[in-house]
């Protein structure tokens, strides 16, 4: 029967009511669920996929690389193996699983395999190294193997993964370019003994022409002390070009350094110390004559340029010098260049430059030289260089003659003697330009004592 209208429902109906209501939501609730489950299932379907997609595609990578790729355990057994491997065992895959790399390797190398796999387990990154590798069939061949640690297994064990690379070719190559080097090595060493055979007569000659050095020529003044010293470059003649010279005159002492100049670089060999002899005794033949410094120069410039046009010199051949004109009683100096710079160094440190005057000899007619003048007081020392010291060279950067008054400031800092700094300063210049000199170097050095 109906309850009648108006009248309240039991308890028990109203309860049921309300269970009807809530398993109502929960089925709402249940749709919403399996909906997402769907949609959340379709998702990882598609991920999967593409997972399954991008491993068949490393996969195919691994299988089909140039190079020979492997995985092993721990103790080198192989777990997986690529075509590559393969083809150089001359064993299928499939056949290589579960058996020994070391199996496959030379007698003599299986000990070298087992230390890169402890070096391996004891954390190293990376080991490399070449072996020998017997294929079944045939014959043995190098092999270059790199090595690093790969993921763990399912189980949690270590494995590692294996690069090998057949290096015969490589191996050919490189002992065939050695063959060439040294075919070449030898035949340079017959080509240079016999072109040091053809050059050793005018190489003597040439050193008996710069024998005379300023350190073996009295000067007469006790109050000065000389240093001459040179540096020949490696693959030039030990004399030539660059000469230095100091000698006596009435009340007076000469001192000069300088080179040949050939087209616009230092002259060496058998005519550049010809013309250098030629320079050095025509200097003193006017000077001896009473001649004041830069008159000599302009005089030694002009018979420089009459000897080129006469064709006793060469056409591109000019010459550059320093000269250095000291007064015994007042140690009064006159500094005069031709085309170079020099330098004072007061027993302080202190470097005092004495810039370029003059044109280099025999370029200019009727060039006139001036002098710079000073006076050395007691441990100053006149510094004179060739080029070869200024443009010694490290890295492209030229030392110049800054460079050169730092290695002097340097020497008198490290010792008193005037050997021991002249010394040093051929130490210091060896060790800047790191043993390579361009041309030979030439340096004179005077200290007031």
């Amino acid at each position: 029967m109906r309850q009648a209208q108006g009248q309240p429902l039991s308890p028990e109906r109203a309860v049921l009511i309300e269970a009807f209501h809530e398993v109502e939501a929960t089925l709402e609730e249940l749709s919403v669920v399996e909906e997402e489950l769907r949609r959340q299932n379709e998702e990882l379907a598609d991920a999967r996929g593409v997972i399954e997609a991008e491993r068949q595609r490393y996969r195919h990578l691994f299988d089909f690389a140039p190079n020979g790729y492997l995985v092993t355990d721990a103790s080198g057994l192989i777990l997986e193996a690529n075509h590559a491997v393969s083809i150089m065992l001359n064993i299928a895959p499939r056949n290589l699983q579960r058996k020994p790399l070391a199996t496959y390797l030379n007698l003599g190398d299986k000990g070298v395999l087992y230390q890169r796999l402890n070096a391996l387990e004891s954390g190293e990154q990376r080991v490399d190294f070449d072996v020998q590798v017997t294929p079944r069939g045939g014959a043995a061949f190098d092999v270059s193997i790199a090595a690093s640690p790969g993921p763990q297994d399912a189980f949690g064990a270590p494995t590692f993964l294996w690069v090998l690379q057949d290096i015969t070719e490589r191996k050919r190559i490189a002992a065939k370019l050695a063959a060439g080097a040294a075919e070449t090595e030898q035949r340079a060493a017959r080509q240079t003994t016999q072109l040091s055979a053809a050059y050793e007569h005018p190489r003597r000659f040439a050193e008996t022409l710069q024998l005379v050095r300023a350190s073996h020529l009295p000067i007469d003044d006790p109050a000065l002390q000389l240093y001459s010293g040179a540096e020949a470059a490696p693959e030039e003649a030990q004399a030539g070009g660059v000469f230095s010279d100091a000698f006596p005159l009435d009340g007076r002492v000469a001192l000069l350094a300088g080179e040949v100049v050939v087209d616009d670089g230092v002259g060496n060999g058998l005519a550049a110390a010809v013309y250098a002899s030629h320079v050095r005794f025509l200097l003193r033949a006017f000077l001896n004559q009473g001649m004041d410094g830069g008159l000599a120069l302009s005089q030694l410039s002009d018979s420089i340029e009459t000897a080129r046009s006469r064709g006793d010199w060469s056409a591109n051949t000019a010459v550059s010098l320093s000269l250095v004109v000291a007064e015994k009683s007042s140690h009064r100096i006159q500094v005069f260049s031709a085309g170079t710079e020099t330098f004072l160094l007061r027993p302080s440190g202190a470097a005092d430059a004495i810039p370029c005057q003059g044109a280099i000899l025999g370029v200019s007619p009727g060039a006139r030289y001036e002098p710079v003048t000073d006076t050395l007081a007691h441990g100053d020392m006149a510094v004179l260089a060739t080029s070869g010291f200024t443009q010694a060279r490290r890295t492209g950067n030229p030392l110049e003659m800054e460079g050169l008054a730092r290695l002097a400031q340097q020497a008198v800092s490290d010792g008193d003697g005037l050997d021991i700094i002249g010394s040093a300063i051929q130490r210091g210049l060896r060790e800047y330009a790191g043993g390579q000199l361009h041309h030979d170097a030439c340096i004179l050095i005077a200290r007031r004592v």
